[in-house]
């Protein structure tokens, strides 16, 4: 993984799916293949799953999870702050709340959207983000 210096900070770290059709289509540093999923998808939503770490530096991405090979995705991204216009935390519809939530990361390149869900607190998440970058959460409902 990409990894900043070595008293850089982890504020948050977890698994997250990102959609693998807007994985593909995003240009990212240094990185991610998507190959065909073959004949049946895993999920419903086509996810692949990876490690992401929230740092001060910015956003840390790489594929790997028990699923990974049946999602055929490998790679890694790097997204520093500056890049990212809002980062998003929010619910699943129709979901416990307690077991996670989706994210949403717009890119300032001016149309990438990556999109995933994750397991685990929404508070810790939204509070690394907040911490690491200063964004807060939007009062736009349309991004939750």
């Amino acid at each position: 993984m990409t990894e900043g210096p070595i008293d850089e900070e982890v504020l948050w770290s977890g698994i997250v799916e990102f959609n693998r059709t807007e994985l593909k289509g995003a240009t990212l540093n240094p990185g991610v293949t998507v190959k065909k999923s073959g004949r049946t998808r895993m999920t419903p939503y086509d996810l692949a799953g990876g490690r992401l770490l929230i740092k001060g530096d910015g956003v840390h991405w790489k594929a790997g999870s028990w699923l990974t090979p049946l999602a055929r995705t490998s790679g890694e991204f790097f997204l520093p702050w500056s890049e990212v216009e809002y980062f998003t935390v929010g619910k699943i519809p129709f979901k416990v709340n307690a077991l996670g939530g989706n994210v949403t990361i717009k890119l300032r390149d001016g149309g990438t959207t990556l999109t995933g869900e994750f397991p685990g607190s929404r508070s810790a998440l939204q509070a690394a983000i907040e911490a690491a970058s200063g964004m807060s959460s939007p009062s736009d409902p349309d991004r939750v």
